[in-house]
């Protein structure tokens, strides 16, 4: 099935494809992404955008200004996650501010190495606050790089990309997430006791 969602994106299996997933809102910061994705130039590769929002208009005249064409995609709001998560090479988030942002956690649950800015909890959530998996806010070099080094690297896509499910289920699996959420609603009832 990714392989159908990547064919109908026009492209091949030898493109690295970047994805984001999320709404277009200014604290998601896709100028940045997008500039990055521009100034890294890598030939091979695609950036897709899924979801929607109020700044979707800016972004496609940015693609249009720097010339980006058929490299960036605009998918918009989808309902079938799991397939499109399945056809990226290497999730990407570019936001001023998050705190545990759920896509991420996604990504990471389907086995993909992510590039995102150091805001909120995702350097706790990854487990590493370096690059090429964590950038500072703002750093168009540092995430130009990031990228670069991604798309040339597969089998360093391969290794985050385990490290990441890997992490994911050990941290963000369902039971210990609901045990642990149990224990902090019984806590907050025996303090109202």
């Amino acid at each position: 099935l990714e392989r159908n969602r990547r064919i109908s994106w026009g492209v091949d299996a030898e493109s690295v494809l970047f994805g984001f997933v999320g709404l277009f809102r200014p604290e998601k910061n896709l100028e940045l992404l997008v500039r990055a994705f521009a100034a890294a130039a890598i030939s091979n590769a695609k950036l897709v955008l899924v979801g929607d929002g109020s700044g979707r208009p800016a972004l496609e005249l940015l693609c249009r200004d720097l010339h980006l064409g058929e490299k960036v995609i605009f998918v918009g709001s989808v309902q079938d996650m799991p397939s499109h998560y399945a056809a990226f090479d290497v999730f990407v988030m570019s936001s001023l501010t998050e705190q545990m942002p759920m896509a991420l956690v996604e990504a990471m649950a389907c086995g993909l190495p992510v590039i995102t800015t150091d805001v909120g909890d995702v350097a706790d959530i990854l487990g590493t606050a370096k690059p090429p998996e964590i950038i500072a806010s703002g750093d168009l070099d540092g995430y130009s790089q990031s990228l670069r080094t991604l798309a040339a690297q597969a089998a360093l896509r391969r290794s985050l990309g385990a490290k990441n499910r890997e992490r994911c289920m050990k941290q963000y699996a369902f039971p210990r997430m609901a045990k642990e959420y149990g224990a902090v609603w019984r806590a907050a009832i025996e303090r109202i006791d």
